[in-house]
């Protein structure tokens, strides 16, 4: 059973910040650290930023699931496309 379970959920594996260093992703340095540190991190699209709301109530929603996230210990990491590079994490722009 244990080597069944150890081939339907491996144990993750940390990827060098060199795989990361391409001009087409883009990583913040706060989900590079967690995920180099064992951290737990959540993934989150940002379509209820781009389109999936209105304004402002899209912004605040996303900014409120966030910090839901960070109460619970776990760093988000929200994943979009911005000036055609994958980002993610969180960044100003």
């Amino acid at each position: 059973m244990h080597r069944l379970l150890r081939n339907i959920c491996p144990r993750p594996r940390v990827v060098k910040n060199r795989a990361f260093s391409s001009s087409v992703i883009e990583i913040s340095d706060e989900v590079q650290n967690a995920l180099h540190h064992g951290k737990p991190v959540v993934a989150l699209e940002s379509t209820i930023v781009t389109h999936g709301m209105p304004h402002p109530n899209n912004l605040e929603t996303a900014l409120s699931v966030e910090k839901i996230i960070r109460d619970n210990g776990v760093v988000p990491a929200t994943i979009g496309i911005l000036k055609g590079k994958v980002r993610v994490g969180k960044y100003k722009s």
